[in-house]
């Protein structure tokens, strides 16, 4: 009885160790040889059988893969950090953002973040300009047949990337306010060439003369402060506003009509359709 309680107790030990792999040979406590030379190969067989079954398991079912890892060119990198700054912009103004922010909703590193932009600074920029093409490229194409038509179409476009981008649309309409980053003015004069080309589309003007251009600008602007105090014209609808501010292109352009003969020709051209 004592005999076979230590090999009982052998093959327990020696099972465990080999199953962790601890060991490959099972260990033999003093007892009787016969008995332990007979667990010993009856262990050392199973032992065998197990790691032959793995390594036949390896073979059918290969490694294991690993997870692909993104191997991204800088500028595609770039494009993508910057598609999640408009993200997070469009949720919080650009002064409260960390570049942790940008890093999760990119799904990247800091340092792949620092290895397309040296600073914050440079990727808020660098953000800003893209929004001001992605506006810009909203009035362009098909606004409609007549000049009026392409007015309120543009108008409503506008406003619905206002609408869309949020506290980023009003950041960058504000880059070029006193104190603002270096870089700001010049994203934000950029932009608003884009805007005035797309009223001198509608105008149909190549060329526009001085006092034009002061009309334009003018108005232009009022849109601009429309857009981002929009609060401030409670119980008006936005197809009402987007209706007072054609009326008013009409009227700046009138008042420039008084001082110039080239605005005076587009007025009649433009009452003409």
């Amino acid at each position: 009885m004592v005999s076979f309680l230590k090999v009982f107790v052998s093959s327990v030990c020696s099972k465990v160790l080999v199953c962790r792999g601890l060991v490959e040979i099972p260990v033999q406590l003093p007892g009787d040889k016969e008995d332990g030379r007979q667990a010993q190969s009856a262990l050392c067989r199973r032992s065998s059988r197990h790691r032959y079954g793995s390594a036949v398991a390896e073979r059918e079912q290969g490694p294991a893969r690993r997870a692909p890892v993104r191997r991204l060119s800088v500028e595609r990198r770039r494009a993508e950090v910057i598609d999640a700054a408009i993200r997070v912009f469009g949720r919080r103004p650009g002064k409260e953002l960390s570049i942790d922010d940008v890093v999760a909703a990119a799904g990247t590193s800091r340092a792949s973040v620092y290895r397309c932009f040296e600073t914050k600074q440079g990727l808020y920029i660098a953000t800003m300009r893209e929004l001001g093409s992605r506006l810009a490229a909203r009035l362009e194409g098909d606004l409609g047949s007549s000049p009026v038509e392409r007015l309120e179409e543009g108008l409503r476009r506008y406003f619905d990337f206002v609408a869309e981008h949020g506290a980023g649309c009003a950041a960058l309409l504000r880059l070029d306010r006193p104190g603002g980053p270096e870089g700001g003015r010049e994203a934000v004069a950029e932009l608003r060439r884009l805007v005035y080309a797309w009223v001198y589309r509608t105008l149909e003007v190549t060329s526009p003369s001085p006092v034009l251009q002061v009309a334009v600008h003018a108005w232009v602007a009022g849109m601009e402060r429309t857009a981002l105090e929009r609060g401030g014209g409670e119980g008006l609808e936005r197809r009402e506003i987007e209706a007072l501010l054609t009326a008013q292109f009409m009227t700046t352009l009138l008042a420039a009509a008084v001082f110039d003969q080239a605005a005076a020709d587009r007025l009649i051209w433009l009452m003409g359709h």
